[in-house]
């Protein structure tokens, strides 16, 4: 028998996001799906009523404190991490602000959720699950895509950090890490196409690095995203969770084998 939780998704428009909601809110969950803005949250309220799901879309913008839900008042269960932005440029080249708003939005914006929802458990002594979504690109130096992928390490590293500082605190919590490989959501589109922002010093290498990352993607990105979303709605579930999720296994030993050769090399 299933027990009936509450969950809060961010980043639940589209792509992961909306198939973990999607998953979680037919096996009767209530689950609060956050989105960036009203023109989104009208988007989102379309297609839960084209595909006939209970679902509660909220606006949660990370980088808007005044939208973050009161989580004394959710009484959320369960919280998973999946919004995010990707910024693509050379370390050389990228413009700062776009350097300092990924930061902003995956590290410093998912520290604040994370900081509210942990401060209910402690105070409520109530048992939660934390799901906070990294990469396993995050363990790969792909070359103009390293502000992104920086980021998605630091929420790895403070996950793991988490979990030990949770235990010393006695917060009643489960942690664990999202690592999806490369998935075919238009993500990574966006990403290595907008270094053209920047004020390029070296405009024939980044063209090149751009037609590059592109047939890369097309050959590695994944279609299909149900073995993932199998794996996170089981471990909203149950009791025991594993600090990692990662799919596609394909590409999860790609990166295992790279860090051994990797540790060979240095």
């Amino acid at each position: 028998m299933v027990i009936v939780m509450t969950i809060l998704i961010t980043g639940a428009l589209s792509g992961l996001g909306y198939q973990y909601a999607k998953e979680l809110a037919k096996r009767g969950h209530i689950v609060y799906a956050g989105v960036e803005n009203e023109q989104q949250l009208q988007v989102l309220n379309q297609k839960i009523l084209e595909e006939k799901i209970i679902l509660f879309p909220i606006v949660l913008q990370l980088l808007d404190k005044t939208t973050w839900p009161d989580f004394s008042l959710l009484d959320i269960d369960v919280l998973i991490l999946q919004a995010g932005i990707g910024e693509g440029g050379s370390i050389l080249e990228i413009d700062q602000n776009r350097w300092q708003k990924t930061y902003e939005t995956n590290v410093f914006g998912n520290v604040g959720i994370i900081q509210q929802f942990l401060r209910i458990l402690r105070k409520n002594n109530k048992q939660g699950k934390l799901f906070i979504t990294s990469s396993l690109a995050a363990f790969l130096p792909f070359p103009y895509l390293s502000s992104y992928t920086s980021t998605k390490i630091a929420l790895y590293a403070i996950a793991k950090t988490l979990v030990w500082e949770t235990k010393l605190q006695k917060i009643p919590v489960a942690i664990s890490v999202i690592m999806p490989g490369a998935y075919a959501t238009g993500f990574n589109d966006v990403m290595i196409e907008n270094k053209a922002k920047d004020l390029l010093l070296l405009p024939t290498l980044a063209s090149k690095i751009t037609f590059f990352q592109k047939i890369w993607f097309a050959l590695t990105e994944q279609h299909q995203t149900t073995k993932l979303c199998q794996k996170v709605v089981r471990a909203t579930e149950r009791k025991y969770v594993p600090f990692v999720i990662s799919a596609p296994l394909s590409q999860s030993l790609t990166v295992k084998l790279y860090r051994l050769y990797d540790s060979l090399l240095h």
